[in-house]
């Protein structure tokens, strides 16, 4: 399972870099080329980020403590009128 995992991050790591090679394919300044990596590293983290939320969210909605006996009943009190 745990190669299924690395061919996995390799391939979106060279999806990751051909597609922003693409995006910066006509640009000359240096300057613009390391900022537009910059903004689009931090979209791409962002994104993951997101995933991973929903995934852990969806995981922890459905978990529940472990089964014990029952506690002691707390005292009864007399409501007003």
């Amino acid at each position: 399972m745990g190669i299924f995992w690395i061919f996995f991050f390799l391939i979106l790591l060279c999806i990751y870099v051909l597609f922003g090679l693409y995006l910066t394919d006509g640009i000359t300044d240096f300057k613009t080329i390391a900022f537009t990596w910059v903004i689009y590293t931090c979209l791409w983290i962002t994104v993951g980020t997101v995933f991973l939320l929903a995934y852990f969210w969806g995981t922890l909605r459905t978990k529940t403590g472990p089964y014990g006996i029952r506690g002691v009943s707390g005292e009864r009190i007399v409501t007003g009128k």
